[in-house]
This record gives C-alpha cells, structure tokens and sequence, in this order.
C-alpha cells in the first residue's frame, strides 16, 4: 500500500495494546468449571501491575483494551446495568447468572482499583474491549446488541474513570459492526494481522489450520507485519506468545528485533497481547515480559522510534 504524505512524514513507531479481560475473556471456554485456568486469572492482579510499572520505567505507552465489566464493584451492580445479553445461537457464549455463585467475591470477574491504576499511570490508554466480552461475529447477534455494550462503556469508562474511549479492541479479534462505530465515540479500532488467517477469527472459522499458520508466522524471524496506521483502523503486527518453548520463544524474540530494525518513516509495528498470557509462574513470565520491554525501549532509543499508544493516532 502506498504511503500518505502524511505517513511518510511520521516517524516510524511502536505500539503496544494489552487486552485485559480477567475471566470474562475465557468464560465461553471454561464455563462453570472455575478451576480450569485459575492461576492465570489469580495473576493478572499481580502482573497488571508489574507491566504498569516496567512501562513506566522505560517510558513506553500503551493502550489497555478493558472489558468494561471489570470496572463493576460486584455481580448486583453489573446485573444492574449490563445490556440484555444477545441472543446467540450458541448458548455457551452468554454469561451465566452461576458465575456469581462461583466467584461471589468478584475476584476473577472486578477489578476497579486496576482501572483507576491504569488511568493514574502517564502514557496509559483505557481504551474498549466491549462491556461483557461479547462475541461481534457468533450467529444470533445484531447491531442493537454492538451498539447498547458501545454505549455501556462509554457511560462507565466516563461516569467512574473520567474518560471517552476512543479506541477499541474486539474480543477475540472478531471486527464486525465497523460502520456503526461513527455512532459512538470510537475512532480507532485495532484489525488483524494482512493475512488470511488472521481474520479467521469466528469459531466456526477459527480452525486448526489458520491457527496453526498463525503460530508459524509469529516466530518466523523474517516475517515482517508492520504496516502503516491513522484513524480508522490500525493493523496489528505481532500476537506476543510469552508461553513458547525457548527455542521457539528465542525465534520469535528474534523477530521482535528485526521488525524493530526494519521499521520506515510512517511504519508502526503494533504488538499485542493479554495479561493472563504470562502464566501462572510470575517470575517466568514476567522475566519474559522486560525481555520484551527491553527490546523495544531499545528499539526505540537505537533507532528513533516514537512509543504511541493507539489512541495517539487519533490526536495526531
């Protein structure tokens, strides 16, 4: 694609989008069995706060796509306010009123003080991750459906944080509704890496072989997924996989580097991922995580590259 003048006069730059879910991220996946995956989601208290801290010592930005539900204080105000669920075909992808039977504490479900932690953090982004986490291209949901969980953020995110989220982030990457977006207060939303099976992204299409290539191409050390980004859509680069095996994981460091090194005037290289991905060895993963951090901070002072976060592109 050719660049804009405009990208051409913008200095080549990095972007990081968290996609901070807690249990509804997996809900669909795990159902009423709240064992499966606990320690992960036990984590992300801890490792939200540490990724706020490693960023801050290196000066780097980033957009945190919330789910909005996390900002609740408990499942009587989020029954209070949640728009009526959508009328999927599959029933798994509604949320279940048992959760609060299982969680009654929230734990797994609320974290408010991480959001205002966040939003006190410089060079932090709240951005959107939908109200609930839902599901924008399952069979059975419709337009009122995106746009009421739309409005259910913006009231929240405004009411008890003091901020308009004007970028966005689709569970599991699923882009649906995009025409409807100029009615809310979204300017930005995050697409999928510019190869087919990146946007295999419904269940029904999400099958072994996409994700299979998917994982190939992150640890391909010559693959090269940056592109150029504006309002509208900005395409992400690289799905950072914290779990891999070493030798994998060394090639896909490898990667990082070369993406860093290889970036132009108007380039961003757009790298992802949620907290829960470090995993339930802390010292593991978040020794991998200022590995990652590391690098871009370098990146940036070794070859100029500005740290933005998505919705910078909007305000530029």
């Amino acid at each position: 694609m050719e660049k804009t003048l405009d990208q051409q006069l913008r200095p080549a730059s990095v972007v990081i989008s968290l996609d901070f879910e807690m249990r509804w991220g997996v809900h669909d996946i795990y159902g009423l069995n709240f064992d499966g995956y606990r320690e992960n989601l036990k984590n992300c208290r801890p490792v939200v706060l540490s990724t706020l801290e490693l960023l801050a010592e290196r000066n780097l930005r980033a957009t945190w796509a919330t789910v909005g539900a996390i900002g609740m204080n408990d499942w009587d105000e989020y029954f209070s306010v949640v728009p009526p669920p959508p009328a999927y075909t599959d029933p798994k992808l509604v949320v279940r009123e048992e959760y609060a039977d299982l969680d009654p504490s929230g734990a797994l479900h609320f974290a408010p003080d991480l959001i205002r932690q966040i939003v006190q953090t410089e060079g932090q982004e709240l951005g959107s991750h939908s109200f609930s986490h839902l599901y924008f291209r399952e069979p059975g949901i419709t337009v009122t459906d995106f746009l009421a969980d739309m409005v259910a953020v913006e009231k929240l995110w405004g009411e008890r944080f003091g901020v308009t989220p004007v970028s966005l982030v689709f569970p599991r990457n699923q882009s649906a509704f995009t025409d409807q977006l100029n009615k809310t207060s979204i300017k930005i939303w995050r697409g999928p890496e510019p190869a087919w099976f990146y946007d295999c992204t419904s269940r029904h299409a999400n099958t072994l072989l996409p994700r299979a290539l998917r994982l190939v191409d992150s640890i391909n050390p010559w693959g090269r997924r940056a592109s150029q980004t504006g309002s509208g859509m900005g395409r992400a680069s690289l799905f950072v996989r914290f779990g891999l095996p070493e030798p994998l994981w060394k090639l896909q460091v490898r990667r990082i580097e070369n993406e860093l090194n290889g970036l132009g005037p108007g380039d961003t290289f757009h790298c992802w991922w949620h907290p829960h991905n470090l995993r339930f060895d802390l010292d593991f993963g978040e020794s991998r995580l200022s590995q990652v951090l590391d690098l871009i901070a370098e990146g940036c002072e070794k070859n100029k590259l500005t740290s933005l976060r998505m919705q910078d592109f909007v305000e530029s």
